[in-house]
């Protein structure tokens, strides 16, 4: 199983002149998961859990405001299975 989100935001100079860099933020799960659905809870509003295929993440959902719940999830899989990395 593999699920991927990317996440394309504009961050950058604070004057209307300045050229604004483009950053991006990814979360996924690896194969070791055990499906547990420890993640899914963590984080409702990003992961929903399948009985079938485990974690998934939502679509259209933006990443970002729930980084650090995303982070605190990938640091408590027990398979340490949810990669990320987040702006």
């Amino acid at each position: 199983m593999f699920s991927l989100c990317v996440y394309f935001g504009y961050t950058g100079g604070r004057h209307l002149g300045r050229k604004q860099k483009m950053k991006k933020s990814v979360v996924w799960f690896e194969e070791s998961c055990i499906k547990c659905a420890m993640c899914a809870e963590e984080v409702p509003e990003v992961i929903v859990f399948e009985a079938t295929t485990g974690p998934q993440l939502k679509e259209g959902v933006d990443i970002v405001p729930h980084s650090e719940k995303i982070k605190r999830a990938a640091q408590f899989c027990p398979k340490d299975s949810i990669k990320h990395h987040l702006q």
